[in-house]
């Protein structure tokens, strides 16, 4: 008579001294390895939904530069931020809070640059933050923050860090150097800094 086999995931231990039943330690090894196969999916499933996360947070930011600053679709500024949104530059210039300042604030660059546009150098995701390094170009044809059309081609890089909450933009702290951008407007002189 050939002896029982017993399954122990892809490997098999046949019966010897211990007659018909399994060796001692063989059903506790296939549940463990059932456990383990288990927790193997459970963690590719979770990895695979924050990598979904991540790159909707990309996406969605994504939005914000191609169609609300590029293209001026301010309505969808409720599509891409919460209620109770909230901006601050640094160095410190202000703040920015609710979608009204988001529209007015676009507004502005694109009435002072008729070709306002920015490009997404860099895009990195990590949890609920999207960074992003930004290259804008324009030409400054409209009055912009009390500075008359000079007709200059302009162009600035700047850094935002945006919090992504429930699938929109609920933060952003960003920092463009403003006065790289004056400087190139001529309404301020160039500040020499001994670099």
């Amino acid at each position: 008579m050939e002896p029982k086999k017993y399954g122990m995931g892809s490997s098999t231990v046949r019966a010897h001294a211990w007659g018909d039943s399994p060796p001692p330690g063989a059903l506790i090894l296939d549940q463990a390895r059932i456990f383990i196969n288990r927790l193997n999916e459970m963690v590719e499933v979770d990895m695979v939904r924050r990598m979904d996360a991540l790159e909707s947070n990309k996406q969605l930011v994504t939005r914000y530069y191609e169609e609300l600053l590029n293209e001026g679709r301010l309505d969808i500024v409720e599509d891409l931020f919460t209620a109770e949104f909230l901006a601050e530059q640094q160095p410190e210039v202000g703040e920015l809070r609710g979608r009204a300042a988001v529209e007015q604030a676009v507004t502005a660059y694109r009435e002072g640059f008729s070709d306002f546009h920015e490009d997404v150098v860099h895009l990195l995701a990590e949890g609920d933050l999207v960074a992003a390094r930004f290259r804008f170009t324009g030409t400054h044809d409209g009055t912009f923050l009390k500075v008359e059309p000079t007709g200059r081609q302009v162009s600035m890089i700047g850094m935002e860090i945006f919090r992504v909450e429930n699938g929109k933009i609920a933060d952003v702290w960003y920092a463009e150097p403003l006065h790289e951008l004056f400087e190139q407007l001529g309404a301020i002189s160039r500040v020499e800094t001994g670099y």
